[in-house]
């Protein structure tokens, strides 16, 4: 079965059937709840997150990405070793940015983004299951923000459809 998204002017007014997941502006930790604040630092605590060039962790990338798939309960879609070492060789248009566990460096997860210029849209996340107690994902998310729309000043950045 194909889907087909059309998503231009997708910030229209009027209601249609796709969301996206946008946050545009600077991005304040502040306008996050106290109890969500409280994550995002401890998360920050115990993961580190920086931007990475994926073939230089081509293994340990592809580690968190098999280990995500094989917790998932409907695992379809995965790329194979041989299709990840070669996303990770020829990555041309794609920022890649890795948590890793500051326990013992591993790295926990991995966020791929295009960046366009004046926006930035996220490709791809997984997380290895093992350590979601660190909320990686959490750290991950507050650093690509504070990053693409204080840092670059950006006008969004977009987290794909709903």
């Amino acid at each position: 079965m194909w889907l087909v998204s059309y998503t231009s002017d997708f910030d229209i007014d009027t209601e249609t059937p796709y969301w996206h997941i946008v946050k545009d502006g600077p991005f304040d930790i502040s306008e996050l709840s106290q109890g969500y604040r409280h994550k995002v630092r401890t998360a920050l605590k115990r993961c580190e997150v920086r931007q990475i060039v994926p073939a230089e962790y081509i293994e340990e990338l592809y580690e968190c990405y098999h280990a995500a798939f094989k917790n998932y309960t409907m695992p379809e879609g995965e790329m194979s070793h041989e299709a990840f070492v070669h996303k990770c060789q020829t990555n041309n248009d794609r920022e890649v940015w890795a948590a890793f566990s500051r326990e013992d460096g591993k790295l926990v997860g991995q966020m791929w983004c295009a960046n366009r210029g004046d926006y930035t849209v996220t490709v791809m996340g997984k997380y290895h299951p093992d350590y979601m107690k660190l909320r990686a994902s959490d750290a991950k998310h507050y650093v690509v923000l504070t990053h693409y729309l204080n840092e670059l000043g950006q006008r969004y950045v977009d987290s794909g459809t709903l």
